[in-house]
């Protein structure tokens, strides 16, 4: 395959996982953004940030691809891209995963902070 052939289905396979896995959290993930966050404006910008991730991240690591030369069969080729790509999706969705999980505890911290300030008992969700 030629350098050009091999980057435009880099291109191709990262802008098809990249648009997938958007497609399969984003439904899920915007409620709880909202829930997270406390109001829209937050949410919207977490929302904007996860989807910038799920292109960007695969993006660079689909880059770093190289260039394989014309030696190589197109079953290598696409394994070497598909790996890539599927490690970009990875890195990001630990990334935005860590970010969820770090505001959900330090919001669960600072209720029951409150809860104990107030008295009251802590709530089943802690």
């Amino acid at each position: 395959m030629s350098s050009e052939s091999i980057l435009l289905l880099a291109l191709g396979l990262w802008a098809l996982f990249s648009t997938l896995s958007a497609w399969l959290i984003l439904p899920v993930l915007s409620p709880l953004l909202v829930e997270q966050c406390g109001n829209g404006v937050r949410a919207a910008f977490w929302h904007r940030f996860t989807l910038l991730m799920l292109f960007l991240a695969p993006l660079l690591m689909t880059a770093m691809t190289g260039d394989m030369g014309e030696s190589h069969s197109i079953i290598h080729v696409l394994r070497v891209i598909l790996r890539n790509s599927t490690l970009g999706i990875l890195m990001a969705l630990v990334g935005i995963g860590w970010a969820v999980v770090t505001v959900s505890r330090s919001q669960n911290s600072a209720q029951r902070r409150a809860d104990q300030q107030s008295g009251e008992s802590p709530s089943c969700a802690s």
